[in-house]
């Protein structure tokens, strides 16, 4: 038999491209900046004289004061022959200081009209990283102890990834699982009938394998706990903040008293799977393994769906499965004071560890309940979370990788490098992602290149497909009740960086092979110019219904499109619908791309 773990405790009520457009939503600020910044930054053409700057205050007198940028030595004399510097922008850049807002929104629509002025915007303020507005976000220690604000930055997960949270069940209205946080199989609606024939009848919103009905509501606390550490959203101004923005199988398979079966188990396993579950997060488990179990587990992991449990609560380094198979993450306990939990299971199968103590959550009581628990079942689901987080950026990673990038970016504790109590060490989530994305990319020859792998940054995507036979493919919107969701006017947007051999190439061209179902999708080519600092558009094309392969190509200078420092370039690719699609949702498929550089 399992059970699952947890103890209640009630509580009062780079990166390059990717860096350079964020996926995080927008931060909460850290309260009020100090003063109005009524500041306008001009980026002149060439270095300004004296006798411009004083002939520009003469002429707009709202500007009262002048500051310079520190620009490197480098990017004020470049060498003969040379690229600009990077930041050759900041030696022809001024701040001028205005008298008030309401006169700054004119004065750089007057500023703009001057020839030697290249452009002119308001200088603004900055803050720290990625702070949830979640109203009981201050109140959580984890993320800040695993560096998931910084991770935020990078991306705080999509609704195409998803997460079969294998449990008690999950409180559906929770007010932390709002913006469709729950999944919906809309092959099957409730009719009593088995329409999208998976064996499960009205499997509307997953399947309940204790009791064996569709019904996978929570009367325990534990699986909506475990959901809301993983994917309560982030960002609402609601609760809690989640590890990721997700979506969330419910599948139970524990009573509402926390006792489950291994058949249980095992069916939800194969279930969460074969309807497309990304990830599985199992924070229960028991301690004598059953072979039936470990079949499901190699199903799952034959297809690249990474499984996450948790190691168990009874201080001993008795196998607990399915936490100790070598193809399931098995994660111990912490706390806040990067300390073994008491209580968590130890041994040489534990592979990483996560915050497990006074953890907490979302609950059961109300819309609105939030609640504490402690136990390896919350640090499990912390992990499954991150998971969520780098499947989002890349769903081509195995089970097998997932598992290495949590390892190799984990905070060591306790003995140096592995020990038996936190395997690896305490989950990072700002290291992790930052090598999921270092590691997206490869370049194959010495100066031709092929990348398959994309980066969504924007867009209205519902997925991103990729393995190593299929192509890739980009859908327009999810379809809802046989109604095409988001705005089809939004361009799919992807942006695939690598890393040239060469900085200084004078030719440079970039193939794309790619086509789609509708006849009327717009290809809009883009390489990153460095020496402008903007994507430039070099190629508009028309997607045909068959593989094509299409070509932007620069015949000479093409340093410009080469960081000089990483060798790092960067495409943007967009896809425009013009009038009505032939397919809904309309999708691009991408085979692969390929530079060439000399």
């Amino acid at each position: 038999m399992s059970r699952s773990f947890g103890r209640l405790r009630s509580v009062p009520t780079l990166l390059g491209a990717i860096l350079l457009l964020s996926a995080a939503s927008a931060a909460a600020s850290p309260g009020a900046p100090p003063e109005p910044l009524n500041q306008i930054i001009i980026r002149f053409h060439r270095p300004p004289a004296a006798d411009l700057l004083e002939s520009l205050t003469i002429r707009f007198p709202q500007i009262t004061d002048w500051r310079t940028f520190q620009a490197p030595v480098a990017a004020l004399s470049p060498l003969d022959g040379a690229p600009p510097h990077p930041l050759a922008c900041m030696a022809v850049a001024h701040v001028a200081q205005t008298t008030n807002e309401r006169d700054r929104t004119t004065l750089i629509t007057d500023l703009t009209q001057m020839p030697a002025i290249r452009y002119a915007e308001p200088n603004g303020y900055t803050h720290a990283c990625y702070e949830p507005d979640d109203v009981r976000y201050p109140d959580q220690y984890a993320p800040l102890l695993m560096n998931m604000e910084l991770a935020w930055e990078i991306e705080t997960g999509k609704r195409s990834t998803m997460l079969a949270v294998a449990d008690t069940g999950i409180n559906f209205d929770h007010e932390d699982f709002s913006d469709r946080a729950i999944w919906t199989n809309y092959d099957d609606p409730i009719n009593g009938l088995d329409d999208d024939n998976n064996g499960y009848i009205d499997d509307r919103y997953g399947w309940d394998f204790y009791y064996g009905d569709n019904a996978p509501v929570d009367f325990n606390g534990h699986g909506t706990h475990a959901a809301g550490i993983a994917g309560a959203r982030i960002g609402n101004a609601t609760g809690i903040a989640g590890m990721a923005n997700l979506t969330l199988m419910p599948i139970q398979i524990l009573s509402n008293a926390g006792w489950g079966t291994w058949d249980a188990m095992t069916a939800a396993i194969y279930y969460a799977v074969d309807n497309g579950a990304h990830a599985i997060l199992i924070a229960g488990g028991g301690t004598d393994g059953a072979a039936i179990l470990a079949e499901a587990v190699q199903y799952a992991a034959a297809r690249r769906v990474t499984i996450i449990a948790a190691a168990g609560n009874d201080n001993n380094p008795t196998e607990f499965f399915p936490a100790a198979f070598d193809d399931v993450i098995a994660v111990s306990g912490s706390t806040e004071n990067n300390q073994r939990y008491e209580a968590s299971n130890f041994g040489m199968w534990i592979d990483v560890a996560a915050p497990a103590v006074d953890v907490l959550s979302t609950g059961i009581g109300s819309t609105s309940s939030y609640e504490s628990r402690t136990g390896t079942s919350m640090a499990a689901a912390h992990v499954a979370g991150l998971v969520g987080l780098m499947l989002t950026i890349d769903k081509s990673l195995t089970p097998a990788l997932v598992e290495q990038y949590l390892e190799t970016s984990a905070d060591d504790l306790g003995a140096q490098d592995f020990d038996v109590l936190f395997g690896h060490g305490r989950i990072d989530g700002f290291r992790t992602v930052t090598e999921v994305l270092n590691n997206m990319f490869t370049a194959l020859l010495p100066s031709t290149f092929t990348l398959k792998k994309g980066r969504i940054i924007s867009g209205d995507i519902s997925d991103l497909q990729y393995n190593d036979a299929l192509p890739m493919v980009l859908d327009a919107g999810p379809v809802s009740d046989g109604l095409l969701g988001g705005d089809q006017s939004k361009p799919i947007r992807f942006r695939v960086r690598g890393t040239s051999p060469i900085t200084q190439p004078d030719s440079y061209y970039f193939v794309i092979e790619a086509w789609s179902d509708s006849a009327n999708v717009e290809q809009r080519i883009r390489l990153y110019n460095f020496e402008i600092g903007e994507f430039q558009l070099l190629k508009i094309d028309t997607l045909t219904k068959r593989e094509t392969q299409y070509r932007a190509e620069v015949s000479r200078n093409g340093y410009r499109f080469v960081d000089p420092e990483t060798g790092w370039v960067f495409v943007q690719v967009d896809y425009f619908l013009n009038g009505a699609p032939d397919a809904q949702p309309w999708q691009v498929s991408i085979d692969r791309t390929v530079w060439s550089l000399k």
